[in-house]
Formats: structure tokens, C-alpha cells, sequence
């Protein structure tokens, strides 16, 4: 398999290359642990290179998502075979344009390169001028390998055309020669004058870099000669350099914020999810001599690390929408009102817990209470209470709204579990059609274990359960006035002394 990725890698074009792209090559009875080994094993060989393995696909053997490709540790052995050939025969002999080839192309010429080098080995350099078939007999044993064959390009390439004295017409080779020279010189004139107005083009369109752009157009305009140009170039490389290290420090300061930032939501997330763990616990209600919560929340749980890379891939989408037009005013400038109030909306909590549970949702469940003041054992889920009558429903929504403002509550001011809370809550007719006992003793029940008074406004109409569950009730009555035009409220209070004397004595002194 490694020989296979290597041998990919040999025709790959581009210099960095995907997991995916390397995961496409692996047969499918393939196991990842192998597939991961065969990777490692051409990182630590220098052929691969990772790419910010800090962002990985997060499995036992970790794998970056991008690598950058070695073209020199592909090569590493042939240009070690290459190497020692080269000492191994006639100094005479250049090999240095095979560097830049392919094994295949050394194995094609290597007997013809065997063959020369025993030749200039056994007799050295020729002395006296030959004709091109003669020399090429002695050389491999074919008159016509020189002109008719590839002979006349492998011993260019070698360097030993001009040492070997080929008797020719020399004149009109050099005439020849001089006017390939004159037309590829009036060629490439033209070619550096098209190239000049495109690099031109480029920098004014493409560089936006002010100085950059100036530097960049200047040095090709007023430089006209080659040294010229070369310390132009050298000084526009290490401006560049400094550019992308610039570029390179501030994306790895980006990357950073970043991972805290997703770290910052990963634990508000965590956080939210164990309070909504805890806020069943304050809808607790004591039914023969047993605790049991009215509420049960089952919040879905979720591997950290996945947490995270969901998470990471949020951001990356969110980033990808606010490049859009659509963020954009009619002058092409960015609508920093619409940008905040859509990352608003997509940073609230019920979004990125909806993101990190993937498929998986909360779900709330609620026990109900019998009419003979029981609980049932099985919860009945949220979608099902909505189908109970109106009190139950009453009932069962009170007991989840005291639970969350006792939770709110204690948020805002911390207090001592052993200390007595004094809290109220006023509501505007909030009975509706409930009036029986058993959906009303669990309302109360927790009111009073949470430390809320409960302060009722409704019509003494809503029936006689009204002076059962509050010791203390004002009946406000509008009169007329004795002009007979205006009216005049008056209260009339009814109070359990009973209560209050059995309970709490100071406020029954205080109150009368």
C-alpha cells in the first residue's frame, strides 16, 4: 500500500494534498489502524509533511485533514542511486540533467551511458576529429545511433558532444545556431514585453498592498538590465517574506482566538445543559412520606472532543455566510447591524445545543397528580400533559414556572441553604379553570418549599378555594359617591387568625 501512495504522490501535481484524497486510494478491506501506520510511516520518512495537526479527524491515530508533499524525500532514492553511479564512472561524464528526471529515463540511457563510459575509460577522450558514424561505432557499436538514433541527444545531455571531435560542417552549424540565437532573442523580447504588461496588470488588480504595489511596478519599469532585475527580485522576496511571516504569525493568532472561543462555548454549553440537569430538583413535592419531582428533563449527552469540532465547523459556516452579498449595503460595505443581529440569532444557546446534540434532542417529561393526591410512577411527556384538562395543565405549567424563578433567583443572589427566602410572586387572574385540590396543593406546596408568597389578583367569583389557600384576602369594591357621579373603591380585609397564631404570631401583632 505505501508503494502504491508513493507511487500517486510521484505523479501528483500539486504540492499539498487532502486525507481524503489519500483515504480514496486505500482498498476497502483496508483497516483505518493500517492505513493510519502506512501515513505516519511517510511522515516520519519525509515524503508527507502535516498541515496543522492540531486540526485532525480525531481518532485513535489522529490524522491531519491536509499534507504538504516532499517532491525531494519522493526522490530521495533515486537521487541517492543517481549519486553513486555518477562517482562510479568518468568524470567526464555530466549526469546532472537526470536530477531532474525520472528513474525511467536514467534506465533507458544507462547502457548507452555504460557503454561511453567504458569507452573513455579504456582509451580516454578522443584526439583526432572522426566522422559521426565512425564515432558512434566505437562509442556502442552502431554507425547510425549518433544521426539516426538518439545518440546525438544523449551525448548533449552528458556534456561530451563538443569533447568527442565530430568532424562537421562547422560554419553552417554556427550560422545555423547564430540564427536560432537571433530568432529566439527577437521571441523572447516579445514574450518579456507581453509578460511585463501582465505582471503590471497583475499587481495593479490583484496587490493591495499599497507600497507592495508600487515597489512591485517600479522595479519592473525602470530596471533594464538582467543584475538589475535580480537585486530588485531578491529585495521583493524578503519584503514578501516578511509579509507572509506577518500573515502567517497573524492566521495563527486568529486560529487561537478561535479555539479559545469554541472552548468559551464549548463549557456555557456543558454549564446549560447540567443547570437544566438541576432545575427538575425545585419542582419536588412530598406524596406519603417520599420526595418525587413533578419534572424530569433528559438532556442528551455528547463526546467533548466531537462537541468541539461540531462547534468548529459551526464557525467555519458562520464565517463562510458573513463573507456573503447579502451582509453587504447598497454601496458594497458591510451591514455591521444586520452582521450582529444575525450572529445573535446564531450564537443563542437553543441553536448551538441543537448543532452539538446533532440528531438527538431534550426531552421533558411530567408526572401528574391523581384526584386522590397520588403521583403516577410513569412520566408522561411534554406533548402528552398538553392534552390534560385546563387545571391539570394550570397545575403542571405553575409548578415549571416557580421551578425556573427559583432558579433564576438564586442566580442573581447566592443564599445559604439553611436560610428562610422571603420572595413573592404577583399574579394577574392566573387560575383559569382550576379550582381542584389535587392540581392546586402541589402549586402551593412548592410555592411555600421555595420560599415564594404567592399575591393573586382574580374575582372572589373563582370559587371558595380561594379563602382555603390564602390566609389573608382584601375585597375591593367600587361604591358611589355621594354626588352620585364619581365612585369611590373601598377594601375590606378578611384574615385567618387562626393561621397566623399557629404559624407566625409577630405578623398577626403586626398586622392588626
Amino acid at each position: 500500500m505505501k508503494d502504491d501512495i508513493i507511487s500517486y504522490l510521484k505523479s501528483y501535481k500539486r504540492a499539498t494534498i487532502t486525507l481524503g484524497e489519500l483515504e480514496s486510494l486505500v482498498p476497502g478491506n483496508m483497516k483505518y489502524d493500517e492505513f493510519a501506520g502506512c501515513i505516519m510511516e511517510l511522515v516520519e520518512d519525509n515524503v508527507l509533511v502535516e498541515k496543522k495537526p492540531e486540526i485532525n479527524n480525531g481518532k485513535d491515530i489522529p490524522l491531519p485533514y491536509k499534507f504538504g508533499i516532499n517532491k525531494y524525500g519522493l526522490k530521495k532514492d533515486y537521487i541517492d542511486f543517481l549519486q553513486n553511479y555518477s562517482l562510479s564512472i568518468s568524470s567526464e561524464i555530466d549526469l546532472q540533467k537526470y536530477f531532474a528526471g525520472s528513474f525511467e529515463e536514467l534506465k533507458r540511457d544507462k547502457p548507452y551511458i555504460d557503454k561511453i563510459n567504458e569507452y573513455i575509460c579504456k582509451n580516454g577522450l578522443p584526439k583526432e576529429y572522426a566522422t559521426s558514424q565512425e564515432r558512434s561505432f566505437y562509442l556502442v557499436g552502431d554507425e547510425k545511433w549518433i544521426d539516426e538514433k538518439s545518440g546525438r541527444k544523449l551525448i548533449d545531455k552528458i556534456g561530451l558532444w563538443n569533447k568527442l571531435k565530430m568532424r562537421m560542417e562547422v560554419l553552417k552549424e554556427m550560422e545555423k545556431k547564430l540564427n536560432e540565437i537571433a530568432g529566439n532573442l527577437d521571441k523572447k523580447a516579445d514574450r518579456v514585453k507581453v509578460q511585463k504588461e501582465n505582471f503590471i496588470d497583475f499587481c495593479q488588480n490583484d496587490i493591495l498592498d499599497v507600497k507592495l504595489k508600487e515597489m512591485s511596478v517600479t522595479g519592473i519599469e525602470y530596471n533594464r538590465n538582467f543584475e538589475a532585475i535580480l537585486e530588485w527580485q531578491n529585495k521583493m522576496s524578503e519584503r514578501i517574506m516578511r509579509i507572509v511571516k506577518i500573515t502567517e504569525d497573524d492566521m495563527r493568532n486568529h486560529d487561537r482566538e478561535i479555539q479559545q472561543f469554541i472552548n468559551q462555548l464549548h463549557s456555557y454549553l456543558k454549564t446549560i445543559s447540567d443547570e437544566l440537569r438541576r432545575l427538575p430538583k425545585s419542582t419536588r413535592i412530598k406524596i406519603d412520606g417520599k420526595w418525587k419531582e413533578v419534572f424530569l428533563f433528559t438532556v442528551p449527552e455528547w463526546n467533548e472532543k466531537e462537541g468541539r469540532e461540531r462547534l468548529a465547523e459551526y464557525i467555519d459556516w458562520m464565517l463562510n455566510q458573513l463573507q456573503g452579498d447579502q451582509f453587504k449595503d447598497e454601496n458594497g460595505k458591510e451591514d455591521v447591524e444586520k452582521v450582529r443581529k444575525c450572529i445573535e440569532k446564531w450564537l443563542q444557546s437553543k441553536q448551538l445545543l441543537q448543532y452539538v446534540m446533532k440528531q438527538n434532542t431534550i426531552k421533558v417529561k411530567c408526572r401528574k397528580v391523581t384526584n386522590d393526591g397520588k403521583m403516577s410512577s410513569l412520566p408522561f411527556s411534554w406533548e402528552t400533559s398538553n392534552q390534560w384538562s385546563g387545571g391539570e395543565k394550570w397545575s403542571k405549567n405553575m409548578t415549571l414556572f416557580l421551578g425556573i424563578l427559583n432558579y433564576l433567583a438564586e442566580k442573581r443572589i447566592r443564599m445559604a441553604s439553611d436560610c428562610k427566602r422571603h420572595r413573592a410572586v404577583i399574579m394577574d387572574n392566573p387560575f383559569g379553570k382550576a379550582s381542584s385540590e389535587h392540581v392546586l396543593d402541589p402549586v402551593f406546596f412548592i410555592a411555600e418549599q421555595l420560599g415564594f408568597q404567592i399575591i393573586a389578583l382574580t374575582a372572589h367569583s373563582e370559587g371558595k378555594f380561594i379563602r382555603t389557600y390564602f390566609p389573608i384576602v382584601y375585597s375591593c369594591k367600587l361604591r358611589e359617591a355621594s354626588d352620585g357621579i364619581n365612585q369611590i373603591m373601598t377594601k375590606e380585609m378578611e384574615m385567618k387568625k387562626a393561621f397566623f397564631r399557629d404559624n407566625d404570631p409577630q405578623s398577626l401583632t403586626r398586622l392588626t
